[in-house]
């Protein structure tokens, strides 16, 4: 399978208007595309370098990264997080000036965890969330950065698949390198971003593009799509997950394209209504629910992301792509991404560290022992010749 300049993949749309209509595999082909799958992203994870490229195949393939477990495995690596690097978090988390907002925010996520567990136990991950999350703006040193109402909600599927650690930092590489643009104090980098919107719109449909423009209904309503990576209105983890993969694994403005993919997917209902602001703004913000054809416009992205990619898109289009912060960050990453050691080569070299500085430390304690134990000699022989001279 072909990839182009950006890393992606280029697949085709499946045959047919909608790919849920096609003949579903048998329980036992499905199953065992599965231990394929996992097979192939446990090789890909062995590999020394990282394979990356396989790694990214799988999270944009039909169903993504399966499970949980191997999201866990995943995740950092598509982002470069070493999870054995030692880091020093910041303490005294509660003096930042956005504690009291964080805390709150938190409070109100009780619906974006999973339905059904305890009381008790959602408490205990929303305290994880807040330090997650507090940790991250302590690390954030530019003036730049700076916390959003939804980012809390980015944050969840991450605490809940990887633990707070691992999210904590793979967090703080997004917003470097995905979030940048939203974590501004103003809206001109996010509105720079947002800018893509129709003119991606346009090159599918110039009809629904117009409308959009006449009805003044702008590009607002797809901010809480993009800030929260669609957290904030996919009711269901497993789907936000599965957005997770896909996004992880691509470009920062693929969320935006995969708006314009949901935007299209729904014109019929769009054009129906009366071409004025508040009519359209009232389908537009209603547009994501549990019935939305996910995996389908999964696809659509890709091969829109790979037809019109976002430097062409912005010469065709002149859009300011140069003011992006984004871009900066995401070059970095771009270089940090093909030089990543598996886990276990990394997992040697920390025990192998540890066990050096444990060494180096218990021989400090053995010189100390023996520095006391040879001063208490001689105290103890200048006792003795004091009394036997007094004698």
């Amino acid at each position: 399978m072909s990839r182009d300049r950006f890393g992606l993949h280029r697949v085709r749309p499946p045959a047919g208007t909608n790919a849920v209509r096609s003949r579903p595999r048998s329980s036992g082909a499905a199953a065992e595309e599965r231990r394929h799958k996992v097979r192939e992203v446990n090789k890909a994870l062995e590999s020394d370098p990282v394979d990356l490229s396989t790694l990214r195949e799988h999270a944009l393939s039909s169903g993504g990264l399966i499970n949980d477990e191997l999201r866990s495995r995943v995740w950092p690596k598509l982002l470069a997080v070493d999870v054995y690097s030692p880091v020093t978090w910041p303490l005294h988390l509660d003096k930042h000036k956005d504690y009291d907002q964080v805390r709150l925010d938190v409070r109100r996520s009780d619906r974006r965890f999973p339905p059904g567990i305890r009381a008790r136990y959602r408490r205990f991950k929303q305290q994880e969330l807040t330090d997650v999350i507090m940790r991250v703006l302590a690390m954030c040193t530019q003036p730049e950065l700076h916390y959003y109402q939804g980012f809390h909600e980015l944050a969840v599927p991450l605490l809940l698949v990887c633990g707070p650690d691992i999210s904590s930092r793979m967090l703080l590489q997004l917003c470097h390198s995905h979030l940048r643009d939203y974590m501004g104090v103003s809206m001109s980098c996010a509105n720079v971003l947002m800018s893509f919107l129709y003119p991606l719109i346009a090159e599918h449909d110039d009809e629904l593009e117009r409308f959009l423009v006449r009805s003044e209904v702008g590009t607002v309503f797809s901010l809480s799509w993009l800030i929260t990576w669609y957290s904030h209105v996919l009711p269901d983890l497993h789907t936000v997950c599965r957005l997770f993969d896909v996004f992880l694994a691509s470009h920062p403005l693929f969320p935006l394209y995969f708006a314009a993919m949901v935007v299209l997917n729904s014109r019929k209902e769009i054009l129906s209504v009366e071409c004025e602001l508040s009519s359209v703004h009232c389908v537009l913000s209603h547009l994501i629910d549990e019935h939305l054809p996910v995996e389908v416009l999964i696809v659509r992205t890709i091969d829109t992301f790979r037809q019109f990619p976002p430097v062409t898109l912005a010469t065709r289009h002149k859009l300011g792509i140069d003011r992006s912060l984004v871009m900066v960050g995401y070059q970095h990453l771009l270089h940090k991404l093909p030089r990543q050691k598996p886990d276990q080569i990394l997992r040697l070299k920390k025990r192998s560290k540890d066990n050096r500085e444990t060494g180096k430390t218990s021989f400090q304690s053995v010189v100390a022992v023996f520095a006391v134990s040879a001063v208490s000699a001689a105290f103890g022989a200048a006792a003795i010749l004091l009394y036997k001279s007094s004698l």
